[in-house]
């Protein structure tokens, strides 16, 4: 992106009172499917992103996780009218870029480029969600590839720890199998293409999609192009029965042994409440708790260098799921000493002593470095449906930013006091085999 199209962008951002002042024009079409326009300054580019409410929470059904982010393999392999080989050659010719994410909670579908293009990907776009088509052969090669992208996804350790601490966390949550689901499911996929089909028409309706289209481009023509594309789509959402979870009874500790010399870590969870509040406070409590002015890191990183670095991993989601963070430690017999101080700080913000400068801190810093990082349609996009997530609100965002001004020194200590509990805990250390 230019400099100019950038300062412009920055501009339009903060020329509103609203908290995060994005122009964003929303429209409920009949069948339940939501769009969102967000015209940005003259950039010239424009992304077109979808965001599908499915993720691994929705896979319910025993002995079949991993098929929300199977399918974000499985739409690139097209339709009748937009068939795969169509589809590639479409995307280089009008340059754009074109990928995918899966979590917990959503599938989020992010083609980027520049605008004389985006007629054309809207078209594409449209007809993957309502048409899609895929061979008995297509599903068997894109299970193999999730297979080969779960062993060298968990060839990582911190990929396994967090494996780990999930199914130890969660005894009947969906948010018990990480996103990419448990390998003996992946490893029968390839027989479950029938329950695939099903799985699609549950989950790929209008009344559970946002469409967001952020940047340079004429309102009026993209959204009559919208309604005339997505209008005639049929469908309504399935609604699964996620499990509850029972209360934690007692702290959680599990030794994952590892076989090659690594670090040690540690990987630890609270469980905590989901909510534009509660996300926002787990949000400011991880700068305050691990960030790079925070007593912790001051203490473990700095003075003792006990620990290499403290990982924040929280994320806003739909249900209560953790506050973790892994901790990668520079001496091997420093857990004891590094949990000890984690305790202590934990406990001082419990009891209510909370600095209060370090909070205004680092309050203002998370609000305008995600300001700033709103610097290309590109990452407006991303930011915008990453949000609507959890409540399918096109302004989850916006949201997310005013709870987070709204935070107080008061809350901090408060959500410590009643979340941040040892019968709440789950640690997992990694024991490496020694060099």
């Amino acid at each position: 992106m230019k400099l100019g199209a950038s300062l412009c962008l920055l501009s339009s951002l903060a020329a509103a009172a609203n908290p995060l002042p994005l122009p964003m024009r929303v429209e409920k079409l009949d069948n339940g499917f939501t769009v969102a326009l967000v015209r940005l300054g003259p950039s010239g580019t424009v992304g077109i992103y979808t965001l599908v409410r499915v993720g691994s929470r929705n896979e319910v059904e025993p002995g079949h996780t991993g098929f929300a982010h199977l399918f974000e393999h499985i739409m690139f392999r097209g339709t009748k009218r937009f068939p795969a080989a169509v589809q590639q050659e479409l995307i280089q010719r009008l340059g754009y870029d074109d990928n995918a994410w899966t979590s917990e909670d959503n599938t989020v579908y992010t083609p980027f480029g520049p605008g004389a293009g985006l007629a054309r990907i809207l078209e594409r776009e449209a007809d993957r969600m309502r048409n899609l088509e895929y061979s008995r052969d297509d599903f068997k090669t894109e299970t193999k590839a999730v297979l080969g992208e779960y062993n060298k996804s968990y060839s990582d350790p911190s990929m396994k720890m967090e494996e780990l601490l999930l199914e130890k966390a969660f005894s009947r949550h969906t948010y018990r199998h990480s996103v990419i689901g448990f390998l003996e499911d992946i490893k029968k996929m390839p027989l479950r293409y029938d329950y695939s089909l099903r799985f699609f028409r549950k989950y790929y309706v209008p009344d559970n999609c946002i469409l967001f289209v952020v940047g340079d481009f004429d309102e009026e023509a993209v959204l009559a192009q919208v309604r005339a594309l997505y209008g005639p789509w049929k469908g309504k959402v399935h609604t699964p029965k996620i499990p509850d979870e029972p209360p934690p009874a007692d702290e959680q500790r599990v030794t994952l042994p590892w076989p090659n010399p690594t670090q040690v870590r540690i990987m630890i969870g609270y469980r905590t409440p989901s909510g534009y509040r509660e996300s926002a406070t787990q949000t400011l409590l991880s700068g305050y708790l691990f960030g790079p002015v925070s007593r912790l890191h001051k203490d473990l990183v700095l003075d003792r260098q006990l620990v290499e670095r403290i990982e924040p991993w929280f994320e806003p989601h739909r249900d209560a799921r953790l506050f973790h963070f892994v901790i990668a430690l520079k001496r091997d017999d420093a857990a004891d000493a590094v949990l000890a101080a984690l305790d202590a700080e934990v406990e001082r913000l419990r009891s209510g002593t909370v600095d209060e400068r370090l909070f205004a801190d680092v309050q203002s810093n998370l609000r305008t470095g995600l300001l700033l990082g709103l610097d290309t349609p590109a990452r407006v996009g991303e930011a915008l449906a990453w949000h609507a997530s959890p409540r399918g609100d096109p302004d989850g965002l916006g949201r997310h930013v005013e709870a987070l001004g709204a935070l107080s020194p008061t809350d901090l200590a408060a959500f410590a006091r009643d979340h941040l509990v040892k019968t709440g805990r789950t640690i997992v250390t990694l024991a490496p085999r020694a060099p």
